[in-house]
């Protein structure tokens, strides 16, 4: 996993699996984290299921393409599923988005 590749052991990481999530929040809790992220697989899934039935924001990442924009559907019904629309709050992030302004273009043309 990723993050037995760190060199340094901030901010704490922690692997579970949908069997220890819940235990592993309430111990977080408990000891008076802060933050606890969850950072699940791409597909729906039970672990995703209980990620989502915890969380208190849920942050979806996605690629800009047709095929990353299709897969996100399984996450949004998974997040409705949860019914948690009204006690938790979810939103999307648009990562490796190519930048692209009307300077942009002004400069591509003088080269």
């Amino acid at each position: 996993m990723w993050h037995t590749a760190r060199a340094d052991d901030f901010p704490y990481v922690q692997a579970t699996d949908s069997k220890g999530l819940k235990q592993l929040h309430a111990a977080a809790e408990e000891q008076g984290f802060d933050h606890f992220f969850i950072d699940t697989a791409p597909t729906s899934n039970k672990d995703s299921l209980e990620a989502v039935e915890i969380a208190d924001v849920i942050a979806v990442t996605c690629k800009p393409s047709i095929m990353d924009l299709r897969a996100i559907s399984n996450t949004i019904d998974l997040i409705e599923m949860a019914k948690l629309k009204d006690k938790c709050k979810a939103f999307m992030v648009l990562s490796m988005v190519e930048h692209y302004s009307t300077r942009d273009r002004e400069n591509r043309k003088r080269y």
